[in-house]
């Protein structure tokens, strides 16, 4: 596991933190969470981006995931506005805050 923070270039202050756990069969899943006092700023998509980059060219990943709650439209305009497709959705997949959540799973791969 990968876990990046997310920094302001002027001051250093947080915004957020950006992690990639890396999975067998060269395939990886990337979670990020933002300050609210930075969503909206494009803060997430371009970490999204970057990290996505790095992954397919320095770890040689050929399939990165995402997965989000149906209910978070803010991620799902990150994971869109970085390129990732929607896959599906996962039934009570994930527990968040003690309680089984759907989740969409959005990917990309290194030729999209």
């Amino acid at each position: 596991m990968l876990d990046l923070v997310i920094a302001d270039a002027v001051d250093d202050s947080y915004l957020g933190e950006v992690l990639l756990f890396a999975h067998d069969h060269n395939c990886g899943e990337i979670a990020y969470v933002i300050a609210p006092a930075a969503r909206g700023r494009g803060v997430a998509t371009e970490a999204l981006r970057l990290l996505t980059r790095w992954g397919f060219a320095s770890l040689g990943l050929e399939r990165i995931q995402l997965r989000i709650n149906p209910g978070n439209t803010g991620s799902i305009r990150v994971a869109e506005k970085a390129g990732y497709q929607r896959e599906g959705l996962l039934r009570s997949a994930m527990a968040i805050r003690g309680n089984r959540v759907d989740v969409f799973v959005y990917s990309r791969l290194p030729s999209d």
